[in-house]
């Protein structure tokens, strides 16, 4: 009974255990650093030309097309996936919502399903603090901010389009269609606080446009290395989406965000899978 009690205990410590991490890495997004050092290319890149001011300029214009004045309806089903390497632990959560945006600004709703389930889960947990709540856990990676970006897709890709430091065009295909690689290097965001730990950080976004010049698809690719005390820190996130429009909104019928975090002996890992089904 004490070992089973133990083991539960490490289960349940495993996302704080990396909460000092994730307190560095959700900080990545409040500030600017100075230029931190490069990492090590990625081998086997494909060779790339520098892109041209107008090309740059013509994605900001197809962009500006997307106002996202028009209202939208539609349901997100989201997966939640967390693993534990060194734990040798799984957990796989589920939920969908409605979510719309119009005048009236963004809605998030719970089908009555989806909240009846949700109680149910909390409250057998309080009866057993063991038990597992998967809607729960699903509904509370649920962000407004990336329910927001994934509605309007067109100003989330402008604001990294105005970051850029850099940029690189190159011949690729998107999903088995001719199109054009726009590769940006993007300044990391990191706080005052941050910046004493981390020590190398890097931001890349693909962004794949289609013949007509609109946005196909999407990739970011943020990779930071620190020191916290005297323990080494390393996570790497990434995210893609796949875009689809109806009237002036650009947005993502497809987001997938996967995060590792290794440090303090640990090695955790989350992905999460939203599908926008539009009405």
């Amino acid at each position: 009974m004490r070992a089973m009690k133990a083991r539960r205990a490490r289960r349940a410590a495993i996302p704080r255990t990396c909460a000092w991490l994730a307190l560095v890495l959700a900080a990545a997004r409040a500030a600017e650093l100075p230029a931190a050092p490069e990492l090590a290319p990625v081998p086997g890149r494909p060779a790339a030309a520098a892109a041209r001011p107008e090309e740059l300029a013509q994605l900001a214009a197809i962009l500006a097309r997307f106002p996202a004045t028009d209202p939208i309806q539609a349901s997100l089903e989201f997966q939640l996936s967390r693993q534990s390497t060194e734990e040798h632990w799984t957990d796989q959560s589920h939920a969908t919502v409605e979510v719309e945006d119009g005048p009236q600004g963004i809605r998030v709703g719970l089908p009555r399903s989806t909240s009846r389930q949700t109680l149910l889960e909390l409250r057998a947990q309080i009866l057993d603090p063991a038990r597992r709540t998967p809607t729960y856990n699903a509904l509370q990676v649920l962000s407004l901010n990336e329910v927001a970006g994934d509605l309007d897709s067109a100003a989330a890709l402008a604001q990294d389009l105005s970051l850029a430091r850099g940029a690189e065009v190159q011949a690729a295909t998107y999903l088995g269609k001719p199109a054009r690689l726009l590769v940006l290097t993007l300044p990391p965001r990191l706080s005052l606080e941050a910046r004493k730990h981390v020590k190398s950080a890097e931001t890349r976004l693909s962004v794949w446009i289609g013949a007509d010049g609109l946005p196909l698809g999407a990739e970011k690719s943020e990779h930071t290395r620190g020191r916290f005390l005297v323990l080494f820190f390393e996570n790497l996130r990434k995210q893609t989406w796949t875009y689809g429009h109806k009237g002036n909104r650009l947005f993502a019928v497809r987001h997938e965000l996967a995060d590792s975090a290794s440090g303090m002996g640990q090695d955790f890992r989350s992905s999460t899978v939203a599908v926008l089904t539009v009405r």
